[in-house]
């Protein structure tokens, strides 16, 4: 963890997690506050609906089940044979019957009242005929019994006629188990309270405590209002559906209506589990977010450290310091430009220490092929290039020039030649301009031809002194991908005029060299030109001193002090007069 957090040391790491905390985390909870607001309205309405589709689905259901008792009633009565059906050996039949019906019986003018399953008090039957004869209606009557204290029952009166075509009336009394789907195997939905409405009477409460609320509700209530409905009961949220089962397109009554409830807690229970994690989801997100945060902090801050550390590096000298960022950002852009200064700032120290060295050439030497051979040797291992030539032009001679080439890197010495060129070739090889790009072509000469390969850029330097042109610098590139050869060219140009300012200096020490050579040649003529017999006798001198050492194998710098005082060592005469010089006798005391 330390480790992981270390980089929150920085100042800018702290104030991007200020940042992140004041305008990451508000809009954050809001969004959550919004959020579990509109979750849990989905949530509600989703338990509404639910319940909705289980009302509507136990309402049909519901409605199967008492067509199928109309049915058996049906069977029943078109036998004609009432007593027949409920023999022992006609099981199936019986079967039936005794699944669905507590009680059947049958009731005429003629033959009264005939109880075939279960028993019946004559006074409920008879209450439940005089209902039923206000209905002008043939379709199979359903009624409902509701009496206080006891539990409601629902009959049947399907109407048929005797063979004697005498009006008889079928009268069943419904399982509550089979009518209503309840009992060992329930139909009603987990943890749902049924409640039947007839005309805004209860006549049936399964798994339900009486509730005065439901009670005042008629079917005009139901059908013009929502068919949600909330209500309290000891205490306890109740939530809960209508549906109403129109029975009368089928049967001889009124509409029910179908109330499915459960408890609030229940019903939204996954919504109240939901508010209790949602705190720990939100929690957890944040946390997420903030690690998330702190990576990408430490990945942006991480380009920083590197360029940090690599300009303290450039700070120190170590010019070879490259940043290494895969950002893929501008992060990566800034380091690949930053490698590019840091290349150019190699480029050009590396360059400075070139001139440098030529400038110590300078100062170490005075000779010209020194200067050169030194010159071009420096270049070759500085610059990328497969060959590198020095040509110097003469003026007495417009097609002999002398070159001096390094073609390899084991080449210590450039190699001294004279070569002939045509015209065509001079014009092409050797310009005044500042520096001239040229081609491979016919019409260089021969000895640069064979020395050069493919991919090659070969540039043409003029080392121009005293406003006349002194000779060619050729260089021979290599062309490497995504150089830039236009800042190799300038550094070639900044070495190029350090190189010609060296020779320019060594050829004027060498013409001040030759001035004072000529100058003690003219004293010592003079000297020997005091008398005819001492002609050419100073010259003689330096020649055999210069022998003898040469002989002795003396230092180049003592052969020409030698040399010198050779020309000199008679420079007394020059003040004497001849008549001294030349008297045959003895000289006086005064001569």
């Amino acid at each position: 963890m330390q480790l992981g957090f270390s980089f929150l040391r920085s100042k800018i790491a702290r104030r991007f997690v200020f940042l992140f905390l004041f305008s990451a985390l508000i809009p954050t909870f809001l969004l959550a506050l919004v959020s579990l607001t509109r979750v849990q309205a989905q949530l509600q309405e989703q338990s509404y609906d639910r319940l909705q589709k289980d009302t509507k689905t136990y309402g049909m259901a519901l409605f199967d089940r008492m067509k199928q008792m109309h049915y058996l009633m049906q069977l029943l009565s078109e036998s004609f044979k009432v007593p027949e059906l409920l023999e022992t050996d006609n099981y199936s039949a019986r079967e039936q019957l005794f699944s669905h019906f507590e009680y059947l019986g049958l009731v005429s003018k003629t033959l009264g009242k005939q109880d075939f399953m279960g028993n019946a008090e004559l006074d409920d039957i008879n209450s439940i005929l005089v209902r039923n004869l206000e209905n002008d209606d043939k379709k199979t009557a359903v009624l409902t019994n509701i009496s206080e204290g006891e539990r409601t029952k629902v009959y049947f009166i399907c109407p048929f006629q005797l063979k004697n075509g005498e009006q008889a009336h079928l009268i069943g009394v419904a399982r509550p188990d089979a009518l209503w789907g309840v009992g060992t195997f329930s139909l009603l939905p987990a943890l749902t309270e049924l409640t039947v409405y007839s005309d805004g009477v209860r006549i049936m409460a399964t798994y339900a405590s009486p509730n005065e609320q439901l009670t005042t509700f008629t079917l005009a209530d139901v059908q013009t209002n929502s068919r949600q409905i909330i209500y309290k009961f000891n205490n306890e949220e109740y939530i809960g559906t209508i549906w109403p089962l129109f029975l009368k397109s089928y049967f001889s009554a009124p509409t029910w209506s179908i109330v499915l409830s459960q408890k609030k807690e229940d019903a939204l229970s996954s919504m109240l589990e939901f508010k209790r994690i949602f705190p720990l989801i939100i929690l957890f997100t944040l946390w997420v977010i903030l690690l998330f945060s702190l990576h990408s902090i430490r990945r942006t801050l991480n380009p920083l450290s590197q360029l940090k550390e690599v300009t303290k590096r450039l700070a120190s000298g170590d010019l070879n310091a490259r940043v290494h960022i895969n950002s893929r950002d501008e992060f990566e852009d800034l380091g690949r430009s930053f490698n590019n200064m840091t290349g150019q700032l190699k480029k050009q120290m590396d360059t400075l220490a070139v001139i440098d060295k030529i400038d110590r050439a300078i100062l170490s030497s005075l000779d010209f092929k020194i200067i050169l051979s030194r010159g071009l040797k420096m270049l070759y291992d500085f610059l990328p290039c497969q060959s590198i030539f020095f040509t110097k032009v003469y003026a007495h001679s417009s097609e002999q020039i002398q070159v001096f080439a390094i073609t390899d890197k084991n080449q210590d010495n450039p190699l001294v030649t004279q070569e002939i060129i045509t015209s065509t070739e001079r014009d092409v090889l050797i310009q005044d301009q500042d520096y001239i790009l040229t081609k491979e072509n016919n019409d260089l000469p021969a000895f640069i031809q064979s020395s050069i390969e493919e991919n090659c850029l070969l540039c043409s330097f003029p080392i121009i002194t005293k406003q006349k042109l002194f000779g060619t610098l050729v260089v021979c590139l290599n062309r490497e991908k995504d150089s830039d050869d236009t800042t190799t060219i300038k550094q070639i140009r900044q070495i190029t005029d350090q190189l010609g300012i060296a020779l320019s200096n060594a050829r004027l020490v060498d013409n001040l060299e030759k001035l004072s050579i000529g100058t003690v040649e003219a004293l010592a003529r003079t000297v020997d030109a005091k008398s005819k017999w001492t002609a050419g006798h100073s010259e003689r001198v330096s020649a055999l001193a210069v022998k003898i050492a040469k002989a002795m194998k003396l230092p180049e710098r003592d052969l020409e002090m030698l040399y010198r005082g050779g020309l000199l060592h008679d420079i007394g005469k020059i003040g004497i007069p001849s008549t001294v010089l030349d008297k045959p006798g003895k000289l006086d005391d005064d001569e």
